[in-house]
């Protein structure tokens, strides 16, 4: 059985910093989604910026944490395929 190479450790580390990437990113959409509602007609939010817009950049930021832990889950999976591969 052939030792883990240091290789593998980074792949790892690569594939967990995008999972947590796109953890944090997607917390924070919530947290700007959460920020949206709390908008009336007394208090509409930031000068120049309407609700839409907001919502559209918060949604974007979430498209975009999806994507980033996907792509983390793929690369750890080919990490981990490249591995058993090697050790059989």
């Amino acid at each position: 059985m052939p030792d883990v190479l240091k290789h593998d450790r980074i792949v790892d580390v690569v594939a967990l910093v995008f999972i947590l990437l796109g953890v944090a990113f997607y917390a924070d959409s919530q947290r700007r989604f959460h920020d949206i509602t709390s908008y009336s007609w007394k208090h509409p939010g930031p000068r120049g910026t309407s609700q839409l817009v907001a919502a559209d950049h918060a949604r974007y930021e979430a498209n975009t944490a999806f994507g980033l832990i996907a792509l983390g889950a793929a690369v750890g999976v080919t990490g981990a395929v490249r591995h058993a591969r090697r050790k059989g």
